[in-house]
């Protein structure tokens, strides 16, 4: 059984791009269909990764083929004067990108709540809203099940997207 962080290693292969790790945020975090993704612990590596892969998942398909086709430079693209998007619709993808990231986690088999802390959601109701926008997106579907988790009852299927 494949560990996580090479889980989504193949699913950026499959997806056409490269990853590699570093040490330390780089300017842009995406250049020409290549992530750098960072972080010291295995779910900080885990997050970020899955977290990048869900930026390029909820871009559009025009910005995907730009060089850098993130919201900014790293590490706080919100933060960062030169937005590629309007500021509502950054703050929109980063909410989608931040939730398709955690679907990815459970898909590759690890569990998100790291990521759900780190990002401090405070309930499911917008979670789940943006769940539902990326189930239009067809980027996550539905499932019926009596498990609680969110995670569980909306999955991440790479064959929809691949």
């Amino acid at each position: 059984m494949q560990k996580p962080e090479e889980a989504l290693l193949v699913l950026c292969n499959r997806l056409g791009l490269k990853a590699s790790h570093s040490v330390s945020f780089p300017n842009l975090a995406y250049v020409n269909g290549h992530i750098t993704y960072v972080g010291g612990t295995e779910d900080s590596r885990i997050s970020n990764l899955a977290h990048d892969i869900a930026h390029w998942l909820v871009a559009s398909p025009t910005r995907r083929k730009m060089p850098d086709f993130g919201l900014g430079t790293s590490p706080d693209s919100m933060g960062d004067a030169k937005l590629r998007v309007r500021f509502y619709n950054a703050q929109k993808e980063e909410g989608l990108a931040s939730v398709c990231g955690m679907a990815l986690e459970e898909w590759a088999g690890h569990d998100p709540e790291w990521t759900w802390n780190y990002h401090n959601w405070d309930g499911e109701e917008q979670v789940q809203k943006h769940m539902e926008t990326l189930c239009r997106r067809r980027l996550l579907q539905r499932h019926k099940t009596k498990e609680k988790s969110l995670f569980r009852r909306y999955r991440f299927d790479p064959e929809a997207v691949v």
